[in-house]
């Protein structure tokens, strides 16, 4: 399952989405995709008629016109299940499967921390060490000490006096490709130690793709690599 956001479309390919419900075209928001169904919220009520209804899927500026089962989904008023009648264009079902393995890679060592730090953090496929943490407003360098695919633990070098509140937000620069991405964060907990700062935070929902591609390729570089047994950590 893969949740749905512009990000994720973005790298899909795909521009638009609407219900064509017996000839009539509907507005929609793609909630969930799966393999060979997608669960859309439609704006206006909808009376699915097996065998009339189809996605009209814009895709890279071609428009694809895709016959679906479209049933309502028990207890949300509005939201729609469409079950694929046929398979997707090769291009874009390669991309869901793509990126629905990357989710499941990510989510393999659950909420278990794996190190980064000085040592690893070329591996995690960052540009630098030193990545920026916003806190109450203000920039401070940061490294990633350990990392999940719902939390982080950082730590900063001690300036002054800082009010470590909600909410927080961490900008990560990959390199090859170049990539940025921007995480909303909560902090949990933080405490000195040896002259910084270490904040441990949980990462808000939805969950930037390029980091969840990012740790789910670090997974991969871990299981492969002879230093595998030395890189979990916890906060």
């Amino acid at each position: 399952m893969i949740h749905v956001d512009k990000q994720v479309l973005s790298y899909l390919g795909i521009e638009k989405i609407v219900i064509e419900e017996a000839g009539a075209p509907h507005s929609c928001i793609p909630v969930f995709f799966f393999q060979e169904a997608w669960q859309l919220y439609c704006i206006t009520e909808l009376s699915p008629r097996q065998g009339h209804d189809k996605l009209l899927i814009t895709y890279r500026g071609e428009r694809l016109s895709v016959p679906v089962q479209l049933t309502g989904v028990r207890g949300k008023r509005r939201h729609y299940t469409a079950v694929f009648a046929h398979t997707l264009p090769l291009e874009l079902a390669y991309k869901l499967a793509f990126l629905q393995s990357r989710f499941e890679t990510a989510d393999k060592r659950g909420e278990r921390r794996l190190q980064v730090g000085v040592t690893y953090w070329k591996m995690l496929g960052l540009k630098q060490l030193y990545q920026t943490v916003l806190i109450d407003g203000y920039e401070y360098d940061c490294i990633i000490e350990n990392i999940a695919e719902h939390g982080l633990l950082l730590s900063c070098g001690q300036e002054g006096k800082m009010n470590i509140r909600d909410p927080m937000a961490l900008r990560l620069t990959f390199t090859a490709p170049s990539l940025i991405s921007f995480l909303q964060l909560s902090p949990v907990r933080f405490f000195k130690k040896d002259g910084r700062l270490y904040i441990a935070v949980r990462i808000k929902e939805p969950l930037d793709i390029h980091y969840v591609m990012r740790l789910a390729h670090y997974v991969d570089c871990l299981t492969d690599s002879p230093h595998k047994h030395a890189v979990h950590s916890s906060l």
